[in-house]
């Protein structure tokens, strides 16, 4: 029970660092506006499609820096179009309607394919900070885990607070932004009721608000505005308790001599065997917040049987 237990506390500080990897790579993706970025490459291959050749590049880079779809931001490019706005700025920059019909066969399929690209460049950056984190708070998953098998103490005080960590990854992972976010929209009024249709294994805003860009019907310009800002707020209320719960656990680690305060912490020299212990953190924390919230939550269901299990008299 002890090497379950340890296990178990274990993977709620992988949860909680995992869930300061999805804040960093929220920042990321706006710092250097990745999503621009892959709304660009989605319509050059959609121009090229439609045979633009030559031209796809130069357009893409026009429609995304237009004014009317890129926001208030000058420097960020437009992070979503719809299917008509696309069309509206390919005729105001003098494209045909042989290219623009060949324009509505392919938006639907290359938008929905965007979507995965998108996923994919969030996942490499998941794993890219993953191991900035771990190097940069110093974390020895070997050390830590020996640590916490070996002292009851502190690994009772992090099994006290599973089931507040567990509810807080439930709001933050279980796609509840977008939820709450299109709760709040779809209640604003008439023609929001589109948001109710996102689909449910969407985890983060911006995948949403892509959907929504290729949605048909297509909302209004207003309702995806307002999605994005209930989304975002949302987003930032549950990350501040994430980083509310972690600055906590924090505290409790170094009460029990664990140190989440980088390389050359207190306890020790970057040995060999130290930076072996950071790199196996790195690769736990790319497996995403939502594995080990699934793991977590599923341990947590499992304590008590086996608790009895091992309590339980033998005959």
């Amino acid at each position: 029970m002890v090497q379950f237990d340890a296990a178990l506390a274990f993977v709620m500080l992988l949860l909680l660092m995992s869930l300061v990897v999805t804040a960093l790579v929220q920042a990321a993706i706006a710092l250097f506006d990745i999503r621009g970025g892959n709304l660009k490459s989605a319509i050059t291959t959609i121009l090229e499609q439609a045979g633009l050749g030559g031209e796809a590049k130069v357009l893409a880079a026009k429609i995304v820096t237009h004014p009317a779809i890129r926001g208030a931001v000058r420097f960020y490019r437009a992070k979503a179009v719809g299917k008509e706005e696309l069309r509206g700025l390919l005729k105001a920059f003098g494209v045909g309607d042989d290219s623009l019909s060949k324009v509505d066969l392919w938006f639907e399929t290359v938008m929905n394919r965007s979507s995965d690209w998108f996923v994919a460049k969030t996942r490499a950056w998941t794993v890219v900070l993953s191991f900035i984190l771990a190097g940069g708070l110093g974390v020895d998953a070997i050390e830590t885990y020996g640590r916490l098998a070996r002292d009851p103490e502190l690994r009772g005080t992090l099994l006290a607070s599973a089931d507040a960590v567990i509810r807080q990854a439930e709001r933050t992972l279980d796609g509840a932004p977008i939820r709450l976010a299109a709760e709040r929209v779809a209640a604003s009024g008439a023609g929001a009721e589109v948001v109710r249709r996102i689909p449910s294994e969407l985890l983060l805003c911006d995948q949403a608000e892509m959907w929504l860009a290729s949605a048909q019907p297509a909302p209004s310009e207003a309702v995806r505005e307002d999605f994005k800002k209930a989304c975002t707020e949302e987003k930032e209320r549950m990350l501040s308790e994430t980083g509310t719960n972690l600055t906590e656990l924090n505290r409790q680690l170094q009460a029990g001599g664990i140190e989440l305060s980088g390389v050359w912490s207190k306890s020790g020299k970057l040995t060999g065997r130290k930076i072996l212990g950071m790199l196996l953190t790195g690769i736990l924390l790319s497996l995403g917040a939502p594995f080990w919230f699934n793991a977590l939550r599923q341990m947590a269901t499992l304590r008590p049987v086996i608790a009895e299990k091992v309590d339980s008299p033998k005959a």
